[in-house]
Protein backbone atom coordinates (compact mmCIF):
# COMPACT_ATOMS: atom_id res chain seq x y z
CA UNK A 1 0.00 0.00 0.00
CA UNK A 2 0.91 3.85 0.33
CA UNK A 3 2.56 5.51 2.98
CA UNK A 4 0.58 6.93 5.60
CA UNK A 5 -0.08 10.57 5.78
CA UNK A 6 -0.38 12.67 8.51
CA UNK A 7 -2.45 15.61 8.16
CA UNK A 8 -2.70 17.71 11.70
CA UNK A 9 -3.33 15.26 14.38
CA UNK A 10 -4.89 12.51 12.02
CA UNK A 11 -3.13 9.72 9.87
CA UNK A 12 -4.45 7.44 7.93
CA UNK A 13 -3.18 5.09 4.81
CA UNK A 14 -4.40 5.70 1.19
CA UNK A 15 -7.79 4.15 0.42
CA UNK A 16 -6.18 1.41 -2.20
CA UNK A 17 -9.73 1.80 -3.87
CA UNK A 18 -9.72 5.66 -4.03
CA UNK A 19 -6.03 5.57 -5.47
CA UNK A 20 -7.15 2.88 -8.00
CA UNK A 21 -9.90 5.11 -9.20
CA UNK A 22 -7.96 8.03 -9.32
CA UNK A 23 -5.59 6.57 -11.45
CA UNK A 24 -8.27 4.83 -13.90
CA UNK A 25 -10.11 8.58 -13.77
CA UNK A 26 -6.59 9.94 -15.01
CA UNK A 27 -6.07 7.27 -17.76
CA UNK A 28 -9.77 7.76 -19.19
CA UNK A 29 -9.09 11.08 -19.62
CA UNK A 30 -6.29 10.90 -21.14
CA UNK A 31 -8.00 9.26 -23.68
CA UNK A 32 -11.05 11.44 -24.10
CA UNK A 33 -8.46 14.29 -24.29
CA UNK A 34 -6.93 12.22 -27.24
CA UNK A 35 -9.93 11.73 -28.45
CA UNK A 36 -10.97 15.27 -28.58
CA UNK A 37 -8.24 15.99 -30.62
CA UNK A 38 -8.82 13.70 -33.10
CA UNK A 39 -11.87 14.68 -33.65
CA UNK A 40 -11.49 18.42 -33.52
CA UNK A 41 -8.87 17.51 -36.35
CA UNK A 42 -11.48 15.56 -38.62
CA UNK A 43 -14.21 18.63 -38.23
CA UNK A 44 -11.70 20.75 -39.04
CA UNK A 45 -10.53 18.41 -42.02
CA UNK A 46 -14.38 18.31 -43.44
CA UNK A 47 -15.28 22.11 -42.64
CA UNK A 48 -11.99 22.55 -45.18
CA UNK A 49 -13.43 20.22 -47.86
CA UNK A 50 -16.74 21.41 -47.26
CA UNK A 51 -15.45 25.19 -48.38
CA UNK A 52 -13.76 23.99 -51.35
CA UNK A 53 -16.96 22.00 -52.58
CA UNK A 54 -18.68 25.04 -51.67
CA UNK A 55 -16.34 27.79 -53.61
CA UNK A 56 -16.38 25.33 -56.36
CA UNK A 57 -20.03 25.38 -56.81
CA UNK A 58 -19.96 29.02 -56.55
CA UNK A 59 -17.49 29.36 -59.31
CA UNK A 60 -19.57 27.48 -61.95
CA UNK A 61 -22.78 28.77 -60.98
CA UNK A 62 -20.74 32.75 -61.08
CA UNK A 63 -19.96 31.18 -64.71
CA UNK A 64 -23.47 30.31 -66.51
Amino acid sequence: MGSVVETGSLSFAPNPVITSLQTEFHATKQIVTQQKTEFEAQIAAMKAENEERFKAMEMRFLQR
